[in-house]
């Protein structure tokens, strides 16, 4: 089975050096004095229950020596990541992809080979018109596992707060917090996207009968053989066998027409 790896990153905020503004201020990037860094992330691949998660924390001499070096955590998802054929995440291809790759760049890591970018952010906007494409309000309004709460925007502040004041406690107190926090992202983001998949167009799905041994193939969204003939599918120049699973509900249609034309 392809080998699929869901994950959420946690970033900090950018330290900026201004003067008091009469009026609002561009944060232009010569005013950084510190940039934004990942304090963390936690993934999960698909065939497994456990939770897997890095942070800066986890290695005591480089936190120790500067807590906004993220070489441990990057190092660890960079593993994870070149053996996956495809990623899961909410706003995966706008930010953790992006945010994740910026890092890997900085630390000079070599360049990986990219997996397939599945978004569930996409995914639900493809799929329908929700009142929002939170992560949050899709697991609340599916029933579905949903993600943690937290103190909200003082959280961040405190991280480079207390960094400032260089509290090293009140520090790993609150990236602690961070930590505890990403981790039920991954299983909302999991449960999400298992429960859109049927739904989704077949940009969002991996095909299971590419990875199957036997070469039969099933259901290519999730490998069950328990599939009835139901009708054809129409195109512009052909005609194809359709077939609706009935374990997850998907649709999907033959590889070859059985009828086709050669005028349009």
């Amino acid at each position: 089975m392809p080998s699929i790896f869901f994950f959420d990153t946690e970033i900090a905020k950018s330290l900026y050096a201004k003067f008091p503004p009469k009026k609002p201020e561009f944060d232009g990037y010569k005013n950084i004095i510190r940039d934004w860094w990942i304090i963390c992330w936690a993934g999960q691949w698909q065939d497994s229950k456990k939770i897997i998660a890095s942070s800066v924390l986890d290695n005591k001499e480089r936190f120790h020596a500067d807590p906004m070096d993220d070489y441990h955590p990057i190092t660890k998802l960079y593993d994870q990541i070149k053996d996956a054929d495809a990623i899961v995440g909410h706003n995966m291809a706008k930010f953790d992809w992006k945010k994740f790759n910026a890092r890997v760049t900085y630390h000079k890591l070599p360049p990986l080979d990219p997996p397939k970018i599945i978004d569930t952010w996409l995914m639900a906007k493809a799929i329908g018109e929700y009142t929002s494409n939170s992560l949050g309000y899709l697991c609340d309004y599916h029933k579905l596992p949903t993600k943690a709460s937290n103190r909200g925007n003082d959280m961040w502040n405190d991280v480079v707060r207390h960094i400032v004041n260089r509290d090293m406690k009140q520090t790993k107190t609150v990236i602690q917090e961070i930590v505890d926090y990403c981790a039920p992202d991954v299983t909302a983001v999991k449960a999400l996207y298992d429960f859109l998949l049927p739904y989704a167009p077949q940009r969002f799905r991996v095909n299971q009968n590419l990875f199957h041994a036997d070469g039969v193939d099933g259901c290519p969204c999730c490998k069950s053989d328990n599939l009835t003939h139901e009708g054809y599918r129409i195109t512009v120049t052909g005609r194809y066998e359709r077939f609706k699973c009935q374990d997850c509900g998907s649709w999907s249609q033959g590889k070859k027409s059985i009828k086709q034309v050669a005028i349009k």
